[in-house]
């Protein structure tokens, strides 16, 4: 195409706009100039919250009452046509059930999202939308008492809460009568019906009605906002807000407005965001706060306890707020105490979750994890805000078979890990769940989509501090063609002994039975291997499938068993360690990983967003044990290391020590700490390498048994134990020599630079043993293991091998 006809048709285009701007400007002076003009009178507020203006009124329309319509300062009181009437429905669908192990009672309604569902103080009423109006329920005998009809009202209900005054209903339908709107030249367009030649005969509908707790008799309604409500049972005022102005607080009692949310400086110099109908708004029990989330800016508190928008803190969620589109989705929960608040989160790793807030602390979620990710509903349950929700797991025997689970009740440890995974429904799916807890009692009401309402009675002691643990059907088998370490000759003159050696894919990963009687060995091709390491030969295997994200397998022994990552990402199958059965699988957060042959412990350090807590849980049952998070370690250390320059670093370097008795880890010192299977206590802390010590990270290695701690820097030294008091001496080594490890008799492990050569030095520095260890120089040692009463012998992981090395005494060539 030409340019000159590209330009004829870019001309034509702009001259029919401009025509079409020139009819719209005529039309709009022509039909206001044909109107008589009127007296100028301030606009009232309702939803469309304009300014007065000088501009003349629409034709005359019905002298109807309009339900949309109010001033800055009060809401208009208005009479209502509303009744309610007593209904005594039995709600109870048959005889409790056993499903999944759990009491389950169905019942005949169906439970609304969470902003249309109100609790009594006591816990024992329970208040709810359905379709045309609001159902009060006996929660003590799950009896329909009365019911509020407002079908004539014709109108969705946007909001349920219990007030001092009464139950609120929020009532809202929106028509579109926005006839007028400006234009960039500063008048006025107006849209015409084209059937009738006049501006659209259109009415909003916007109600706050007020109705007695006890008979849902209406005792007075408002015309006002409705597109958000929050109030407390212990309160008078509520708020409400509107799609298109401020949120406002109102005095039930009078229909006074207190105030309303400007997006201001308040007088502690604090910012008041602006709420608007579109954001989420909560109000604490006694009606002394707000929670709300301010157009998807932040969640923020506020303190109306004065019935004006106070002072204000952001409250600081472990990860970015998810979107709440379509609005009728909520993103804050609030537990019954109003102690804690959780927030619908999402970070890169996860579709979606929960961050818990304590409202009486600073506001942070620097402790959690992102809890019950995956999940479409949260609720808290309980005297004890016991949290429970819904979450689609992915899980399978192996990485083979693999499939998302959904779990309709997941109940969760108080630090967010899941403890109880339950399938109750099999119709309904997450998308459409709700979910309520009961205030005074361990139960849940929960709707699927599809099914009657169930009520659901929680474990009975289930403890709220622990770990899903859940059966496998994996099964280990005796192999066929059982694979045995081969005889390498060395091409040494000096003649050191053989070495023995097995195939090994990169990416592997070895290990040691508690009394050293047996070898594990897993490659990246998910088998797992059992070896006798007198005779050298396997004699159980296991299929563990493809590896987990990473592209490795890690072994982490314990006194119960042997725990291997294993299927879904931070599922860890727990194998017995003579017939390599899967005996439980166990969901543990994404983190660093400790444990040990002769400790029960197995100690997880999130490396979640916001969470760095050091967490023991017991593998036998999956009970916490111990937490404790940065700011606990902080206090264990001394002031002095506040004035050194540390970078902000999660808890690191976990180590057990002698048979699972001691565990060490850093966070910005190191830490002692003694261990049985049900404590950790600390007993020592050491000062490490600060960040303007360069390259050097440094470590600590306890010997229990020669009442010493290595500690290396630029030297080894050795320290007191178990006080970690430096005794001023070091261990000198050559400098080509690397440590390795250490064995529980203080002897080091070295690797030789540029050499095939180990070298083992007692605490003296001297050496007392060597081998030919590796078959190239080139290659690193990426795991070493000495036997368990037999240090001579070391088992040797380097990069597509798995040596058996044989170490003599010294005796330089």
């Amino acid at each position: 195409m030409s340019s000159k006809k590209i330009a004829a048709i870019v001309s034509a285009v702009l001259l029919s706009i401009v025509l079409a701007y020139l009819q719209e400007v005529y039309v709009s002076r022509s039909l206001r100039n044909s109107w008589a003009p009127q007296e100028a009178k301030p606009a009232p507020g309702g939803n469309r919250g304009r300014q007065a203006n000088n501009s003349p009124a629409p034709p005359a329309r019905d002298n109807s009452p309009r339900f949309d319509a109010w001033d800055a300062d009060h809401l208009p009181l208005m009479k209502s046509s509303y009744s309610a009437a007593p209904i005594n429905r039995n709600l109870l669908l048959g005889s409790v059930e056993k499903i999944e192990g759990l009491d389950v009672q169905r019942l005949d309604f169906q439970l609304p999202r969470l902003h249309l569902c109100a609790w009594s103080s006591d816990g024992k009423t329970l208040y709810v939308a359905d379709e045309d109006g609001v159902l009060r329920i006996d929660a003590t005998t799950w009896q329909a008492t009365h019911r509020l009809d407002l079908s004539s009202a014709n109108a969705p209900i946007k909001g349920v809460a219990l007030t001092s005054e009464g139950v609120v209903v929020a009532m809202r339908a929106v028509n579109a009568d926005n006839w007028e709107m400006p234009t960039p030249n500063g008048q006025r367009m107006i849209r015409i019906d084209p059937r009738t030649g006049r501006p659209p005969e259109t009415r909003s509908f916007r109600l706050l009605v007020v109705a007695d707790p006890d008979n849902l008799q209406v005792v007075r309604q408002f015309i006002g906002p409705s597109s958000k409500l929050a109030g407390a049972p212990n309160s008078p005022v509520v708020c409400v807000s509107e799609v298109d102005e401020p949120a406002k607080l109102v005095d039930l009692r009078t229909g006074e407005v207190l105030d309303q949310s400007q997006g201001r400086a308040n007088e502690t110099d604090a910012y008041v965001p602006q709420i608007t109908g579109f954001d989420d708004v909560m109000m604490s029990p006694d009606g002394a706060k707000l929670y709300y989330t301010a157009s998807r800016n932040g969640v923020f508190e506020t303190d109306v306890s004065a019935g004006t928008f106070g002072p204000t803190r952001e409250l600081e969620p472990s990860a970015d707020m998810m979107s709440n589109v379509p609005f009728e989705h909520q993103l804050l929960r609030l537990s019954h105490d109003g102690r804690h608040l959780a927030v619908n989160v999402g970070d890169s790793l996860h579709e979606g979750g929960y961050s818990i807030i304590d409202t009486a602390g600073d506001g942070r979620d620097v402790e959690h994890h992102l809890i019950a990710t995956r999940s479409t509903a949260f609720a808290f349950a309980g005297p004890a805000n016991r949290r429970v929700a819904n979450s689609n797991v992915m899980e399978g025997i192996n990485a083979n078979d693999l499939q998302w689970v959904d779990y309709d009740l997941v109940i969760l440890s108080e630090y967010g890990k899941p403890s109880e995974l339950r399938q109750l429904s099999k119709a309904g799916t997450l998308a459409e769940a709700t979910m309520l807890g009961v205030p005074t009692a361990d139960y849940v009401l929960m709707d699927s989509g599809h099914e009657p309402t169930v009520l659901v009675k929680l474990p009975a002691g289930a403890s709220t501090k622990k770990i899903a643990r859940r059966p496998t059907a994996l099964r280990g088998e005796s192999p066929d063609e059982p694979r045995r370490f081969a005889v390498r000759k060395s091409e040494n003159s000096w003649g050191p002994p053989p070495l023995l050696t097995v195939a090994a894919l990169p990416g592997s990963s070895i290990s040691l039975s508690e009394h050293g009687d047996w070898l594990y060995l897993v490659s990246r091709d998910g088998v797992l291997s059992a070896f006798n390491t007198t005779t050298l030969e396997e004699i159980r295997r296991v299929q563990l499938g493809s590896p987990p994200s990473g592209g490795r397998f890690t072994l982490y022994p314990t006194a119960s068993g042997l725990l291997v990552e294993h299927g879904a990402p931070n599922s860890y199958v727990l194998l017995n360690y003579e017939t390599l059965d899967g005996e439980a699988v166990l969901e543990l957060p994404r983190g660093l990983i400790a444990t040990d042959q002769g400790s029960n412990l197995i100690v997880v350090t999130n490396m979640g967003p916001g969470s760095k807590a050091l967490e023991a849980y017991d593998v036998r049952s999956g009970e916490l044990v111990t937490r404790l998070t940065p700011i606990q370690l902080d206090a264990l250390e001394p002031a002095a290391a506040d004035d050194m320059p540390y970078m902000d670093r999660p808890i690191r370097e976990l180590k057990f020590v002698e048979q699972g008795k001691w565990f060490t880890c850093r966070y910005r010192f190191w830490h002692l700490f003694s261990v049985t299977d049900s404590e950790m206590s600390h007993k020592a802390t050491l000062v490490a390498p600060d960040d303007s010590s360069g390259p050097i990270q440094g470590s600590i290695h306890p010997i229990p048994e020669r009442d010493i701690c290595y500690v290396q820097k630029y030297n080894l030294e050795v320290h007191e134990f178990p006080s970690l008091e430096d005794t001023k001496r070091t261990v000198a080594l050559d400098r080509k020599d690397e440590i390795v490890m250490y064995d529980a008799e203080g002897r080091i492990y070295c690797r030789r630079q540029d050499s095939l050569l180990m070298r083992v030095y007692d605490m003296e520095g001297k050496v007392v043993r060597w081998g030919e260890a590796v078959e190239g120089k080139n290659y690193p040692i990426e795991q070493a293991i000495p036997m368990h009463g037999r240090p001579e012998r070391v088992f040797v992981l380097v990069d597509g091998s798995l040596y058996c090395v044989d170490l003599v005494p010294y005796a330089p060539k």
